[in-house]
């Protein structure tokens, strides 16, 4: 039915919730482990950890899209809610150049690498000049 499994990267004593999609197995389904010495562990390359973080945000606000569906719909709609949140969420990875796979390995490590983690959170921040500032500039 419902095929998303919660990923949480934590941040500076903060979470920020990621899902990952899981299209292809059942969501108690665990992830391999990747061996310290194997290719799964090489660098991510700008290109992917951009998609990556792209991938996240859109994830994240269609989950929480099709969650309010979910929570809202019908019992007898469910099913079918769930399935087409199913496929939205692996188009929306599969638009950023990544396969599912791909997309849940990233997100996987960076739930276990500091340094993953924190250029996918650099990623989804806004650059500086576009951030609001918290307070007004104090007069001098």
């Amino acid at each position: 039915m419902w095929r998303l499994v919660p990923v949480t990267i934590l941040t500076a004593g903060s979470l920020l919730a990621t899902p990952a999609v899981n299209a292809q197995a059942p969501a108690d389904t665990a992830a391999p482990s990747v061996a310290p010495d194997s290719p799964g562990n090489a660098q991510l390359s700008d290109q992917k950890l951009d998609a990556a973080a792209a991938a996240i945000a859109r994830v994240a606000f269609l989950r929480q899209t099709y969650e309010r569906q979910l929570a809202q719909a019908d019992p007898a709609d469910r099913e079918k809610i769930a399935e087409q949140a199913s496929g939205e969420l692996a188009q929306a990875v599969k638009d950023q150049g990544l396969s599912v796979q791909e997309y849940n390995s990233i997100v996987d490590r960076a739930r276990t690498d500091p340094g993953v983690r924190q250029k996918i959170l650099d990623r989804l921040q806004p650059p500086p000049e576009e951030r609001t500032p918290s307070a007004p500039p104090a007069d001098k």
